[in-house]
């Protein structure tokens, strides 16, 4: 994890725990979840990234994000993405709910 990356723990739709990962400028661009509330992934991606369009991951302005989620006998995993907002140095698949 680059150390000019802040990772921050809010309540995301539902109260569903999720964690923020924000870059030195300031810019949210990862978010991960996991509860036990059953949330809608596309949900939780609008409620973070409201740039982005869930139902096609295009937003007008060009923003695409990466969403992977998947619902447990439990609960609710996920994580979400946009590249373009990414610190260079910053590796996507180390991202875990």
């Amino acid at each position: 994890m680059p150390s000019d990356v802040q990772i921050r723990s809010v309540a995301g739709p539902q109260g569903i725990p999720v964690q923020e990962y924000i870059g030195a400028d300031g810019s949210l661009f990862a978010i991960t979840w996991a509860g036990p509330q059953r949330v809608d992934a596309q949900g939780v991606v609008a409620h973070f990234f409201p740039q982005v369009d869930t139902e096609g991951n295009l937003a007008s302005r060009g923003v695409h994000a990466v969403v992977r989620s998947s619902r447990q006998p439990w609960g609710n995993v996920g994580v979400a993405y946009v590249p373009s907002l990414m610190p260079m140095d910053f590796d996507p698949n180390g991202l875990a709910p």
